[in-house]
This record gives structure tokens, sequence and C-alpha cells, in this order.
């Protein structure tokens, strides 16, 4: 007679739970995910973002927090003020002669 074999356990996974939501700020906290309270604040506001138009801005949560025409200098002001991982965008200066359909 043959010994029987081993049956292989199955072990339950594990069920992953969100108990908080994602942070996208120091200032704010956001459901929709990463730079959500940026991404919202800059299209509500982007008279104050006029000022630095040719400039690379690293915005966090609903601040401005470090410009520079070099992108490099922008981040490291911008990690010096105590940002770890900075949300930059260039932003172009404004042609009256251009016309933008669609995105």
């Amino acid at each position: 007679m043959k010994p029987e074999a081993k049956k292989p356990v199955r072990r339950a996974r594990k069920k992953r739970v969100v108990t908080k939501t994602a942070t996208s700020a120091r200032n704010g906290k956001s459901w929709h995910g990463f730079r959500a309270v940026e991404m919202e604040w800059m299209n509500k506001h982007p008279e104050k973002l006029r000022p630095y138009a040719g400039e690379y801005v690293v915005v966090e949560g609903t601040k401005v927090i470090a410009h520079s025409t070099d992108a490099a200098a922008a981040i490291q002001t911008a990690k010096r003020r105590g940002v770890r991982i900075p949300f930059i965008l260039f932003l172009e200066v404004p042609d009256p002669n251009l016309i933008r359909i669609g995105l």
C-alpha cells in the first residue's frame, strides 16, 4: 500500500485594506490620487502662476515653494525647504498669436 501524498495547504490571501486617503501634499489629502490637490489648485488659480511664466515652478499643496529658470535649482531649493518629492512643472510664456484647441 502506498502512503498518501500530502495535500498542499492553501493559505488565505490577505486583502489589502486602505485605511488612509492618498496624501498628495503636506497641506491636503485626496481620494483621487497622487498630486490631485496641486492639480486642482493650479486649475482654479492660474493667476497665481502667471508671474512665473518662463520658469520652472515647484508646487506643494496650495503653495508655490520654489521657482527658477533652471529646473535643478528649483528642485534643490524645494528640497532645502523640506519637500521630499518635488512636483515641478514648466510654465510657458503665453503667446497671444497661439490658439489652442482641445487638450
